[in-house]
């Protein structure tokens, strides 16, 4: 069939088709032409910009550079929900801090924790392995002193601390207890803090009514908000003159429960009465608590933290240190989980997508 296409309309030199050539026919055949030479143009630009660009080549250190190996700040909040930082969404915590940090340097997103539990996740942490491959990781948690992190398993501090590094553990351990297990037999050079998996935030009473506070393996009294303590005790040790460098693991019990903020000491003194009572139960103040106070205790862990930031730039050591912070399990009750479900001490949504930040400027 031929074409009935009237010449006349078409517009100024556009495509005629010829006799004989159905519409059709005509427009298919017209069509890819115009991909072909669409296509063949942007191949051509595309090898252009290939060539333009530099050669890609393998990470390694720049060349000429002379860098000193840098300190290792790692800081550890405890039972964080991955989006209780307003870097991460959290509608009313506001952590500038922290913040500041996730702009200056590298927002994770996508992360997965060793466990949904305090001991197993520390022991990921530490040894860079999966917990469950060493006999005290299958404790979830561990709560009694019949297993720990063995003293001859290599650590990160172990390792850097042979490599001529300076190591000091400042916080939460729970990776075992005296006089078997310590942050001192694992490679820290120096341990502030405590051994259990909580605490009472000044009484620094644990969870069987014990005292735990130590340097290194003897007890320390202080009774003092237990997060000003170790903030003072971080900015202190990252003021130090270093002859090397060094690893802090500065590992906070904030915001794990008990529910205590700084200034709470009315809240504070019932919890240790019912501890000494004998309330088993006291410590994990599960009648206590709002989404008020959780976000205080967190705005509180975000001032900490920019107070050895703050020290870590005054001492002239900032471009020197590579700074990581993040949370361990998943978050507690208060946490800000949406649009994930759960939280600590269960395996499921809330332990992958956790925050983690860090930055080497």
């Amino acid at each position: 069939m031929t074409s009935s296409y009237d010449r006349s309309s078409a517009p100024p030199h556009s495509p005629q088709p010829r006799p004989g050539i159905s519409r059709r026919a005509f427009g298919t055949a017209t069509a890819a032409a115009t991909a072909a030479v669409t296509v063949a143009a942007t191949q051509a630009a595309a090898t252009r910009a290939e060539a333009a660009e530099p050669a890609e080549r393998p990470f390694r250190a720049a060349p000429g550079r002379h860098s000193r190996r840098p300190n290792i700040l790692f800081v550890l909040g405890d039972d964080l929900g991955w989006a209780d930082l307003s870097s991460y969404g959290s509608p009313h915590i506001r952590t500038p801090h922290l913040d500041r940090l996730a702009r200056q340097g590298v927002r994770f997103t996508q992360a997965y924790s060793g466990s949904a539990t305090c001991s197993p996740t520390r022991f990921s942490l530490y040894t860079g392995r999966y917990p469950g491959r060493t006999t005290g990781g299958l404790a979830e948690p561990i709560a009694d002193r019949s297993a720990g992190l063995e003293p001859t398993h290599p650590t990160l501090a172990s390792l850097l601390r042979d490599a001529g590094y300076r190591t000091a553990l400042i916080g939460k351990w729970h990776c075992g207890y005296l006089p078997e297990y310590s942050p001192v037999r694992s490679g820290w050079e120096e341990f502030f803090g405590n051994f259990g998996g909580a605490l009472e935030y000044y009484s620094k009473l644990g969870l069987g009514g014990e005292y735990d506070l130590y340097e290194g393996d003897a007890a320390y009294k202080d009774l003092r908000y237990y997060t000003r303590v170790l903030t003072e005790r971080a900015a202190a040790y990252v003021r130090r003159d270093h002859d090397r460098p060094w690893l802090l693991n500065l590992n906070y019990t904030t915001p794990h429960w008990p529910w205590i903020a700084d200034g709470d000491t009315e809240a504070s003194a019932e919890i240790v009465r019912r501890i000494k009572a004998g309330d088993p139960a006291a410590l994990w103040h599960r009648d206590g608590g709002s989404v008020e106070k959780y976000a205080q205790m967190v705005e509180d862990l975000d001032r900490s933290v920019g107070v050895v930031l703050d020290a870590l730039r005054r001492s002239g050591q900032e471009k020197d240190t590579l700074v990581v912070f993040g949370s361990d399990n998943g978050g507690e009750r208060f946490s800000y989980f949406w649009p994930l479900y759960t939280g600590e001490a269960i395996p499921m949504e809330d332990w992958r997508d956790r925050m983690w930040l860090d930055t080497w400027v």
